[in-house]
């Protein structure tokens, strides 16, 4: 129930909290080329935005009243999702899930996205140009890019208000939300017909983007509206009522992502069958999830990753890191299977490699590790030590997000015996060197260039 002009960024509340990172500059990030994955059974497949924006399927559409720009009618360069998803393997019970930058999920039927027809809705995936940004949400400094599904004729689908996520950052091809979440899901004995029934379907539709259910679902944003409470507990019927339509009439709270529900998103029975379906589940309230991994746990996680880099110990990489590792450093983002390449690719080429871990900051399942990373080249003698900082996630027990910051201009000014070496010191981003000191001219010549060097 994500309201338009709001949302949270978690990651980068850790950065601010431990001092580690800022945001990017405004330049920079302008012209950055983001990068959508679209994951399914069968692998991956990833698009940077210039790329789509190449196709020659690429069209110009127009919307009138779009979600994130209310009242304005605005021109979005997109491409179909049903060309978009050819070829991806669906099975029998798919779902889509859109996941967003912010926590925001949406899961829809392959059918509905695949459709082109005139007598029904149709999806598209209209895609930021990098050097010319969409205007920002209203009452908010950053756009609804990279990625946004939005439609044509959405009345036609009954394509609801939380359908049309934005600043989309992964698709993932998934089982159906009753396989993938079977916590949500109404008692078996409750017949098709049952108010229930509707209940739990508007619930999927208009809900599950932001809160979960038994601590299940795909949204992240809100809370869990069932454990360790439902709020049918403490909100008599009328005031629960009340608070799903205008949560502000009810609590005044200006940060809240939850914006109003009206009969035309909402209709009464729709509602009716969202407050049974919520009364029942309050008599299936599962024990919540396990509590996350004490902060010791998670620090020894990502120690024991690290060194991995140090032991050249491609088990103990491998070990720490989850099926579906997003692994990240300046001039690539990939998989497990593309972090494990570079592991190799690095072992062969470096060796003697040192890794002084400086702090471990964990709040919740993220953490931000600062450390300094020495290595030499083996083909060359030349050695680098660079501080960087590395962001991350856990899940599962396992590293399934790190975004590693070192900057290469340092390793490669070190390695061409242009800036000096601190190893061992205080991990400090750049050495007490000025820029202006250094002729990158030397660093970077056409003749010189190695193949990038891959870091932890």
């Amino acid at each position: 129930m994500r309201l338009m002009n709001l949302g949270g960024r978690a990651a980068l509340a850790l950065a601010v909290l431990a001092g580690l990172s800022a945001p990017p500059a405004p330049a920079a990030e302008a012209q950055a080329d983001p990068i959508l994955l679209i994951r399914h059974d069968g692998g991956a497949r990833t698009y940077s935005a210039r790329e789509l924006l190449a196709r020659p399927d690429v069209e110009e559409i127009a919307i009138a009243d779009v979600g994130a720009y209310p009242g304005q009618e605005m021109t979005f360069r997109a491409v179909t999702m049903a060309r978009l998803l050819e070829g991806v393997p669906m099975p029998r019970d798919a779902s889509v899930e859109f996941l967003a930058r912010d926590g925001f999920a949406t899961s829809l039927a392959p059918d509905i996205l695949a459709n082109t027809a005139p007598g029904g809705a149709i999806a598209y995936l209209a895609v930021e140009d990098p050097a010319r940004k969409w205007p920002p949400l209203p009452r908010r400094e950053v756009s609804p890019g990279p990625f946004y599904l939005v439609w044509i004729h959405p009345e036609l689908s009954g394509i609801g208000r939380e359908e049309w996520p934005f600043m989309i950052d992964r698709i993932e091809v998934k089982s159906s939300l009753e396989t993938l979440y079977p916590a949500i899901v109404p008692a078996a004995d409750v017949p098709d017909g049952d108010p229930i029934r509707a209940g739990f379907a508007a619930f999927a539709k208009n809900c599950l983007a932001c809160h979960t259910m038994n601590g299940q679902g795909p949204g992240r944003v809100g809370p869990d509206l069932n454990v360790p409470m439902s709020p049918l507990d403490y909100f008599a019927e009328g005031v629960a009522r009340q608070f799903i339509r205008d949560s502000q009439s009810v609590r005044a709270n200006p940060n809240t992502p939850m914006g109003p529900f009206g009969t035309d998103i909402l209709p009464d029975a729709a509602l009716d069958g969202i407050l049974a379906y919520m009364r029942h589940m309050a008599g299936r309230r599962a024990a919540p999830d396990p509590a996350p991994a004490p902060r010791d746990e998670i620090a020894a996680l990502v120690t024991a990753s690290l060194e991995s880099w140090e032991t050249r110990d491609r088990d103990q990489f491998r070990a720490t890191a989850h099926e579906d590792l997003v692994f990240a450093f300046p001039g690539r983002r990939t998989d497990l299977a593309g972090a494990l390449a570079v592991f190799d690719k690095w072992s062969a080429e470096y060796e003697d490699t040192k890794v002084y871990i400086r702090r471990i900051l964990v709040e919740g399942d993220a953490f931000a590790a600062e450390y300094q990373f020495a290595t030499t080249r083996k083909d060359t003698g030349r050695r680098s030590v660079a501080g960087t900082v590395a962001l991350g996630r856990v899940a599962d027990g396992k590293i399934v997000l790190i975004k590693e910051y070192l900057d290469g201009r340092v390793s490669r000014g070190q390695e061409a015996g242009l800036m000096p070496l601190d190893e061992g010191a205080e991990p400090f981003p750049w050495p007490p060197i000025d820029l202006t000191e250094v002729d990158f001219s030397k660093v970077f010549a056409p003749a010189s260039v190695a193949a990038p060097k891959p870091g932890p």
